[in-house]
């Protein structure tokens, strides 16, 4: 991604009025927080308004694919994870938009 439309979309996140139009910033995945985390987490991430399908994809550390949570809330927005939807232990959570893979991070459960 480059440098620019990084700092779109976190004008965007911020509701900065400075900001250009939501279809001139590229989808972002910001990390979730607070990590680690143990009761909950947030992750916020921005897709623009064109975007016509998009979900969150939870990896375990082997590369299993243990969740996957659609996503309906396009522009800037959040989802939140309980910490009874997963187990202890390191996860990569991926962004995925119209099948293209925008970003991945990763997010520590604890005990």
């Amino acid at each position: 991604m480059q440098n620019g439309s990084s700092d779109k979309a976190k004008r965007v996140m911020n509701n900065d009025p400075s900001t250009e139009r939501n279809s001139d910033v590229r989808a972002y995945l910001f990390q979730n927080n607070p990590n680690p985390f143990n009761e909950q987490t947030n992750i916020r991430y921005f897709l623009p308004l064109e975007t016509k399908t998009a979900s969150l994809m939870f990896f375990d550390m082997q590369g299993k694919l243990v969740k996957t949570l659609a996503i309906n809330n396009f522009g800037a927005s959040s989802i939140t994870i309980n910490a009874n939807e997963l187990w202890s232990g390191m996860f990569i959570y991926s962004l995925i938009a119209d099948g293209r893979e925008v970003n991945n991070k990763r997010m520590i459960l604890t005990e």
